[in-house]
């Protein structure tokens, strides 16, 4: 039993922004077995905020496969002149595969020219995974991961994994402009 994992949409096409109350309600990984899901948040021509807090449910948007069997990871797309996190903590993006499957597709953009994305594991920063496969798994490639800054994109050592997790599979496809 189960079945894939769901879809969120939310797009401003005005300048409004779209201001998130809580990433607990950002959910769309299966909830025994299937492929992850897609979260597209766009937030058009103003800033998306999304407040995080301690604690892996209300730090994290989770679009990711889950159970037994070769599924692949979901996607998850934030985008808006600005990417504002806001709390003590970093917001967790996952879409990982398991089994064999592939890993999903992560994309960020922060358009605004003054605005930076920060991948590192601190207050405001956002820490990416998107692997491919399941360690020890025969196969599964790496995920995709876009980042498209205004200004800068920093990346802390550790914090961006998409590559393969078994014995085999093709490497991570990462698109980094600034």
């Amino acid at each position: 039993t189960g079945g894939d994992g769901g879809s969120i949409s939310i797009t401003n096409g005005g300048s409004g922004g779209i201001n998130i109350q809580s990433t607990t309600n950002i959910a769309v990984a299966p909830t025994t077995s299937g492929v992850g899901g897609s979260v597209t948040l766009n937030a058009g021509s103003g800033v998306l905020t999304i407040p995080v807090s301690a604690g892996v449910a209300t730090s994290t948007i989770e679009a990711s496969a889950i159970g037994a069997g070769n599924k692949n990871g979901g996607s998850i797309t934030l985008s808006g002149t600005g990417v504002n996190v806001t709390g003590g903590v970093a917001l967790n993006l996952k879409a990982n595969a398991v089994g064999t499957g592939n890993g999903g597709t992560i994309s960020v953009t922060s358009a605004g020219a003054a605005n930076d994305i920060n991948v590192a594991n601190v207050a405001g920063g956002i820490v990416i995974s998107a692997t491919g496969g399941s360690g020890a798994s025969a196969a599964g490639n790496g995920g995709t991961v876009s980042l498209n800054a205004g200004r800068d994109v920093i990346v802390q050592p550790g914090q961006l994994l998409a590559g393969p997790q078994g014995t085999n599979g093709n490497g991570a496809n990462y698109n980094l402009t600034a």
